[in-house]
């Protein structure tokens, strides 16, 4: 199991760590769907193929490792593909900001916030998903908690 800490009460850029090992940070770009990964001192880059759609990815030196389309946008749920491996991000519900990830026998495990009031969160995934993808699925849960809240900040 990771943990995300937020790297500050105001940042949407995290640390993750495995009990008390750091083994991961989470840099998202202040403006687009954008962002970058260091995990054990690799870099991945973190993006949307497109402005308005096209593929979620994660890639390093140009290599994709990782990448997840959106059927609708305006579900939160991502098909993910990696390898011959498929998983699905989906919302557990549409009141909350906790996320399922599911593969072709059933749910494998969660990436939700630790309290409703925080962005501290657990990531809850086998540890046979490589650190990076793991990292990329919760990239892509905070993608959906930064729209909802940029949305509810401007209502």
């Amino acid at each position: 199991m990771l943990r995300a800490h937020p790297k500050s009460i105001f940042s949407w850029n995290f640390s993750i760590t495995k009990g008390s090992v750091l083994v991961a940070n989470l840099t998202m770009n202040w403006m687009g769907e954008r962002g970058s990964l260091d995990v054990h001192g690799a870099r991945y880059d973190l993006y949307r193929q497109g402005w308005l759609h096209g593929a979620f990815v994660i890639a390093t030196d140009r290599l994709v490792v990782a990448q997840a389309g959106k059927s609708s946008p305006f579900v939160r749920r991502f098909d993910v593909a990696y390898g011959h491996h498929r998983l699905c991000l989906t919302a557990r519900s549409p009141f909350t900001r906790a996320f399922g990830v599911y593969d072709e026998s059933g749910e494998i495990g969660s990436i939700y916030p630790d309290h409703f009031l925080t962005r501290r969160a657990t990531i809850a995934l086998p540890e046979s998903i490589a650190l990076p993808v793991q990292a990329f699925l919760f990239w892509l849960a905070v993608l959906m908690w930064r729209r909802a809240a940029n949305s509810s900040s401007n209502s």
